[in-house]
């Protein structure tokens, strides 16, 4: 594929994700309003419900006190006069939806304003109860046996000796035509089971065949089987037992609303295409005018790995002061180079045939000194002419050192002492050999170990992070990490394997490995330092152990959550200068005991506070005397150093230099200084 079709698919890929984040933001954002309205008007309904309830229950209250202060009424109640009662009530039933009753102390109904022949109390037998025993003021919504919700208020009493409650009903089916002109919607009341009780439009509900999905308050929009797609504000009404007994559904027709909203999302997405198509069109279009510069000077490179000198760049590409110019240029430049080497091979090779003849006459003097039987074979070797061209010039000076070689030989030969000097002198080389072959498998186990540790900067402006290792031989046992779990989650590891050397590397290279694979699976400390352990303990026949400090950082609350598995326990560093040590709970070191547990610890830092990680490298550094560097030192200089975490390591690694006194580095130093600068703050700004 071409390099301007590849460039201009990457344009295309690069300008669809932006058109897609800016989708994903629109829809997030209109969500987000969406549910802002939603809550707005359920609130809104809540409130004008709550009203209407209201304004029943205190009528009804007001009207129970009347009842109850009433002489003629505690005298008939007294007497048991049914009629009298009777005539009582029906005074104060002013609407025809509300309906009253007197109870007796068995809940059975003496009086009531219902025309029923044998009506069914309006309240349960459990409030009926709790009223009666505690003669106290009740209300709230019920669900009678007859299926008409009512909102009730029950009144205690006792005159004389003979205990009542009188209970007090509205039906609020009633009040539904008043409450959906408010928001001009359909207005239902539901039972438990979706039933329909009441409603502004009766049997709307079945011929609709809505159910809505949720038992609590909340909006969620249906299409019907006849295609009207309708807006359900379902809220959940409490009886008097505090549980939820009906649900009160507003139901909108959006349907016109949804219509507009389609057409204006494929209007949308069809002027997104055509501009992706434009622009594509006009990128391969000046991609392909814009790069045939860059086409001739490859194919002049491409002349040149053939060894086909002839072929230079245009002029005009060279003069072009853009990219396509630099590398004609360049090309140019290599040309000219391998022209010149063309020549100073040459010249090399005269050069060589000099030197050779001048080593073969060199040869045939020093062959005059050896024995006769052996002087005859060199002598005609060093007769041998070499090749023309530079392969068998070269294979003739590989020959004549042979020779060399051999005459040496021969030479030491006649000297017995002279032998054993050159043998024991061949020994060391080997020996030597063999140990730069070590040292060369060490620096490139250093490299790898080095290589393994993360370089790279975090992509968050949430936080500063900074770290060092420095081994005390050529690969060490300490390791430190930080990834992001996700983007809102960053991982931090600090380690110190026991022992050193080559054994420490590898298990700090599978203890590492295994951390982070944990890490990111359980996203807990405590469960991912378990899972690590089991895996250590099961093959560990060299007995080697490791200390870990692992936290995880919410980079948007600054909420640490860590586990310490006997590692020393880091410094923090408040954004006032204020250090104090980090209290963590004492854990066994990993790889120690199998079915370890470990307990966790938590911290929360605030914007500019900084977080020290490190291993005993550095507070158990030792001078010349042997004298420790110690926590005190190490806190002094965290307090002493600047907020920034970029500079913090390098202090502490300077400080400790200091302290050592040019004596000798006894262990592994490694520390990571991690400050979080929160999300309303940029990086490097002093908070």
């Amino acid at each position: 594929m071409l390099l301007r079709t590849r460039i201009t698919f990457l344009l295309l890929l690069v300008m669809a994700a932006l058109v897609a984040l800016l989708g994903l933001f629109s829809i997030a954002w209109n969500n987000d309003q969406k549910e802002q309205l939603n809550a707005i008007l359920l609130k809104t309904q809540q409130v004008a419900w709550e009203r209407l309830q209201k304004t029943e229950l205190q009528q009804m209250e007001s009207a129970a006190q009347r009842i109850l202060a009433n002489p003629k009424w505690q005298r008939a109640w007294a007497a048991g006069d049914r009629g009298e009662l009777a005539q009582i009530l029906a005074v104060e039933v002013p609407a025809a939806h509300r309906r009253i009753d007197a109870l007796d102390e068995q809940g059975r109904i003496v009086v009531t304003t219902s025309a029923l022949a044998q009506p069914e109390p309006i309240a349960s037998a459990t409030a009926i109860d709790g009223a009666r025993v505690g003669q106290g003021l009740a209300s709230g919504l019920e669900v009678s046996s007859d299926r008409v919700v009512r909102v009730v208020v029950l009144q205690g009493f006792r005159v004389g000796e003979r205990d009542g409650v009188l209970t007090l009903g509205a039906d609020m089916a009633n009040a539904l035509p008043q409450f959906g002109a408010l928001f001009g919607a359909s207005v239902f009341l539901l039972n438990s089971n979706g039933r329909e009780l009441a409603a502004t439009v009766p049997g709307q509900w079945a011929r609709e065949q809505l159910t809505p999905s949720m038992l609590e308050s909340g909006v969620q929009g249906q299409r019907s089987p006849t295609g009207v797609l309708w807006r359900l504000q379902v809220h959940a009404l409490n009886g008097l037992n505090g549980r939820a007994v009906v649900r009160l559904v507003v139901a909108q027709d959006v349907s016109a609303l949804g219509e507009a909203q389609s057409r204006d999302a494929s209007i949308y997405v069809g002027i997104l295409i055509a501009v992706l198509g434009l622009m594509a069109a006009g990128v391969f279009v000046y991609l392909r005018f814009a790069l045939r510069p860059l086409e001739r000077s490859v194919q002049v490179l491409r002349d040149l790995a053939q060894g086909q000198l002839r072929q230079a760049p245009e002029d005009d590409d060279v003069a072009l002061v853009d990219e396509a110019g630099a590398i004609a240029r360049g090309v140019a430049a290599l040309r000219a180079e391998m022209l010149n080497f063309e020549m100073l091979r040459d010249e090399r090779i005269r050069a060589g045939q000099q030197q050779e003849r001048l080593i073969r006459r060199q040869l045939k003097e020093l062959a005059e000194t050896i024995d006769e039987s052996a002087r005859y074979e060199i002598l005609e070797a060093l007769e041998q002419r070499p090749g023309a061209t530079d392969a068998g010039q070269g294979g003739s000076l590989v020959e004549l050192a042979q020779l060399l070689g051999r005459m040496s030989g021969l030479v030491i030969s006649q000297q017995d002492r002279l032998v054993g000097l050159l043998t024991a002198l061949r020994n060391a080389m080997a020996q030597q050999a063999k140990l730069l072959a070590l040292e060369q498998e060490l620096e490139i186990a250093r490299k790898m170990q080095m290589s393994i540790l993360p370089r790279l900067a975090l992509d968050s402006k949430a936080v500063q992070l900074s770290a060092l290792m420095i081994p005390a031989k050529e690969v060490g046992g300490d390791f430190y990490d930080y990834f992001l779990i996700d983007e809102n989650l960053l991982a931090l590891v600090m380690a110190d394997v026991s022992g050193k050397g080559i054994p420490a590397a590898f298990f700090m290279a599978i203890s590492r490995t295994l951390l982070k694979s944990n890490i990111c699976f359980f996203r807990d400390p405590a469960l991912a330092m378990s899972a690590v352990n089991e895996l250590l303990c099961a093959e560990n026949e060299e007995m080697m152990f490791v200390t870990v400090f692992v936290g995880i950082l919410d980079l948007r609350t600054g909420h640490l959550s860590f586990v310490s598995g006997g590692h020393n326990p880091p410094v923090v560093r408040r954004r006032d200068g204020q250090t104090h040590w980090l209290t963590q709970e004492q854990n066994v070191a990993l790889a120690v005991l199998e079915g370890a547990q470990f307990e966790p610890g938590a911290l929360t830092l605030e914007p500019g506070d900084t977080l020290f990680m490190y291993t005993d490298g550095v507070t158990e550094a030792a001078d010349i005397s042997e004298a420790l560097y110690g926590e005190e030192h190490l806190l002094d200089v965290v307090e002493a150093a600047t907020s920034d975490a970029v500079e913090l390591p390098q202090a502490v690694l300077a400080s400790v230099r200091q302290f050592e006194n040019s004596a000798p580095q006894a262990d592994d130093i490694t520390c990571m200084a991690v400050r979080w600068v929160g999300v309303d703050e940029q990086p490097g700004v002093p908070a």
